[in-house]
């Protein structure tokens, strides 16, 4: 059977066994006379009556909690001029309904201590005008407050069960959260990773591939074979490189194919430029331990500021210099083209962005534009690592 289906069968059995109690239950005490007004079948009806009703307005005790605890106290004080002595069965499963279901907080306790109340002054009056049946009060009024009493520690119970499982459902909201904004992050550093690799990679294998068109036209081919020589080494290293990148994608996979680059591999870097006839210096000062990602910073902003300076300023002179100041490191990529390309030309496209974004990301800075005393382009990027640049 459903859980529905058998909720519904609990409710039917709960009213029938309360009213068969209120109707037919055990009486405490002896009433002595009835008043001739309710005695005879006009009384016992009348009190049959009051008790069907507070049995069976129990059904409805969940979605009119007050109603139906005033049906029953209104009920049970008829039933008990009737047949005095006779406990509030009903009464007092409204009472723990009311203290349970009974929607805001302070509302279910007004209702709550009201309904107590309320049957506490019908004992009070039924053993005044029934005094046998005094004896019964201390036992009334312990159980009726102990439902009372039982029903609010139900609420109270099930108000921080739901306040934890909405605690339990937020944080688990935002664990997923965490974990779709750590997903976006890294596609981005990956993006990020990839658009410097290829950028850098196919700017060469360009310029190498027209050099050796260029050589072998003239019947250079010493010059050319220097030429495809070049474009073979950028090729296998940038597929080396992206094979490492995607790699990490992979479970397990993260060391197959060596570690990412960083300030280490700045000299294979220029080398490989050098190779290809742009004339590179590297200078690098003593650095410390440099964690991994600001190294990886710093190398992927000086590729993207040589690839640049390949583009924007063929034939020129490139200086690299790499140092550590104030706890933080200096990453500077200088051209010396006799006429700098204006700033707007320059960084149009995604390679600056990438690098902002980059160095943003590990709270440093970065500045790229006309070099000012020399003419040519800088380069400039800052990003704390130490102490002295928390």
């Amino acid at each position: 059977m459903p859980r529905r289906g058998w909720a519904g069968a609990g409710d039917v059995l709960l009213v029938v066994l309360v009213t068969a109690l209120q109707v037919t239950g055990p009486r405490s005490g002896s009433p002595g006379h009835v008043p001739d007004l309710l005695a005879g079948v006009a009384g016992t009806t009348l009190g049959v009556a009051a008790a069907l009703a507070g049995g069976v307005a129990l059904w409805w005790r969940r979605s009119w909690p007050v109603g139906v605890l005033a049906v029953c106290v209104a009920g049970y004080a008829v039933n008990t001029a009737v047949v005095p002595g006779v406990p509030p069965y009903a009464g007092w499963v409204a009472l723990y309904a009311a203290g349970v279901y009974g929607g805001r907080v302070r509302r279910a306790g007004y209702a709550v201590t009201a309904g107590a109340v309320a049957l506490g002054l019908v004992f009070g009056v039924c053993a005044l005008v029934y005094p046998k049946t005094a004896g019964e009060l201390v036992v009334l009024t312990a159980v009726t407050v102990t439902a009372a009493l039982l029903g609010t520690l139900v609420r109270s119970r099930r108000a921080q069960l739901g306040a934890l499982r909405d605690r339990a459902a937020a944080l688990e909201r935002e664990r997923e959260s965490a974990a779709a904004r750590g997903a976006a992050e890294e596609r981005l550093r990956i993006a990020r990773d990839v658009h410097d690799l290829v950028g850098h990679a196919l700017s060469g294998i360009a310029a190498q591939s027209s050099t050796a068109r260029v050589a072998m036209d003239a019947g250079r081919l010493p010059a050319a074979r220097v030429a495809l020589s070049a474009v073979e080494s950028a090729s296998r290293g940038a597929l080396a490189e992206m094979r490492q990148l995607l790699g990490v994608l992979r479970a397990g996979d993260a060391g197959e194919y060596g570690p990412a680059p960083g300030l280490g591999d700045l000299p294979g870097l220029v080398e490989g430029l050098r190779v290809r006839g742009v004339a590179v210096t590297l200078s690098a000062g003593e650095l410390g331990v440099v964690p991994g990602a600001v190294s990886l910073a710093a190398y992927r902003v000086v590729q993207e500021a040589l690839t640049n300076a390949v583009k924007h300023a063929a034939g020129s002179p490139v200086t690299v210099a790499v140092a550590a100041s104030g706890g933080a490191l200096l990453a500077t990529v200088e051209d010396y083209a006799p006429q700098a390309a204006p700033q707007g030309e320059q960084v149009a496209g995604h390679g600056l962005a990438g690098m902002r974004e980059r160095v943003a990301g590990l709270g440093g800075e970065i500045s790229a534009g006309p070099a000012g005393d020399h003419p040519g382009w800088r380069v400039r990027a800052r990003i704390p690592y130490g102490e002295g640049g928390a």
